[in-house]
């Protein structure tokens, strides 16, 4: 079952569709350069909401993990992937540090878990895309597993990053008409695989 928050995802894609692309598609791909100018914003925009669902539902599993962990003392597998993207690379406890730990009755293991949730929440919000390196950095830590993310999805979320970004940084001489069509299809692709990782991510704990 889709999260809430897919939910909204999938309804504002929904009006963007209704708001900037035609309502029937030229079966020649011939438009005016106004619609050309529509589907520019349809993407920019669409691409806007991918990656605030991403970095909203990722951060929703987090918090639904940390609960867990603070309430239950309970590490799961969601804690137990973010402590190894996060505090991997931390030096061992040596003898002065344990020490330290025992003088000032500290709950290490906490304290890990909490420096890591919060090393990857700095990632969530420094994140800036959805191209491959964007979505990977965000859904493997948290415990998504390789196998789960398809690798022609990563390709075309790559493919949509670069094409947004061209549309917002570069003269209009040197970007290609796009297709409202095209650029549609891409999209409900996109959706389709995150319906899939949205469930996953549902079974996290």
């Amino acid at each position: 079952m889709s999260s809430r928050r897919f939910k909204q995802l999938e309804k504002r894609l929904g009006e963007l569709r209704t708001h900037f692309l035609p309502s029937a598609f030229d079966p020649l791909g011939i438009y005016s350069p106004s619609v050309h100018d529509l589907t520019r914003g349809y993407q920019v925009l669409a691409h806007a909401e991918i990656e605030a669902f991403i970095e909203d539902r990722t951060s929703e599993v987090v918090a639904r993990a940390q609960a867990a962990f603070r309430n239950r003392g309970r590490c799961g597998e969601v804690l137990t992937a973010i402590l190894a993207f996060h505090y991997v690379e931390q030096p061992p406890v040596g003898e002065k540090t344990a020490e330290k730990i025992f003088n000032n009755n500290q709950d290490h293991p906490r304290a890990a878990v909490e420096l890591s949730c919060r090393r990857y929440l700095n990632e969530v919000k420094g994140n800036n895309g959805i191209k491959q390196k964007d979505v990977l950095n965000l859904f493997l830590p948290i415990g998504l597993k390789p196998t789960r993310i398809n690798a022609a999805w990563l390709r075309l979320v790559d493919a949509f990053g670069a094409a947004r970004g061209l549309i917002a940084h570069a003269a209009l001489a040197v970007q290609r008409q796009p297709d409202p069509k095209t650029v549609f299809e891409e999209v409900e692709r996109i959706k389709a695989d995150l319906r899939t990782l949205d469930e996953d991510m549902a079974k996290l704990r």
